[in-house]
């Protein structure tokens, strides 16, 4: 009797303990991950334990990532479906940008011997207030100008941009000029929230042009 009885807990167990949500997503070639963790591409099964959470999470370059959480047997959770299906929509900052070496470096453009440092600098604040409305701080002495961060809001993207100026030395004429491009992974971020930006290795394609048309107008 005691056999049997130790039998049939074991047989609940394994019925009851866990369940199985089967992921498929709209792109074939979407990564899976499941709390953090790289599963799959395109579709698979995700074990949930009794009284357990997985948090199931869908990327693919180019689009928006998708985000659920499945929870069996827990306070406050309804129970997982069976299957769950992803669509992923397209990521609009990703097709308003362009993947570039311009982003976040120092481009040294040296200056014609023909232009006076005063005429170099009139040029450089000229092209810089024909993307940007505000310019923090400017000086020839220094050769230093930073402008403000203009922000570009997307769905589920807020990307800023700036320009930043140093001299790169003086006989010749040299200046170094970055294109700041920052992302953040969320909608309406302020742009003063420094720890949300990080970095970004695309350039709004209304930027792209930016180093070449200062060459043009200084070399």
């Amino acid at each position: 009797m005691k056999k049997a009885l130790f039998f049939f807990v074991i047989s609940v167990c394994l019925f009851s303990c866990e369940t199985y949500v089967k992921i498929g997503t709209s792109e074939s070639d979407a990564k899976i991950y499941v709390n953090g963790n790289y599963i799959a591409a395109g579709s698979c099964k995700v074990k949930i334990n009794e009284k357990d959470c997985e948090t199931v999470r869908i990327e693919k370059t180019g689009y928006l990532e998708e985000e659920r959480k499945y929870c069996y047997q827990v306070k406050g959770f309804q129970k997982p479906p069976s299957s769950d299906y992803f669509t992923l929509l397209k990521d609009e900052s990703y097709d308003a940008s362009v993947k570039t070496d311009i982003a976040n470096v120092d481009f040294n453009i040296s200056v014609n011997p023909k232009l006076k440092e005063d005429e170099a600098w009139k040029i450089i604040n000229q092209e810089v207030t024909s993307y940007f409305d505000e310019i923090v701080s400017s000086s020839k002495e220094t050769g230093y100008l930073i402008t403000t961060w203009k922000v570009q809001a997307f769905p589920k993207r807020t990307i800023r941009t700036r320009i930043v100026i140093k001299s790169g030395g003086t006989s010749p004429l040299v200046y170094k000029i970055k294109i700041c491009s920052e992302i953040s992974l969320g909608e309406g971020v302020s742009v003063k929230s420094d720890e949300r930006f990080k970095e970004w290795d695309r350039v709004l394609r209304k930027y792209e042009s930016v180093i070449s048309e200062f060459k043009s107008k200084l070399n």
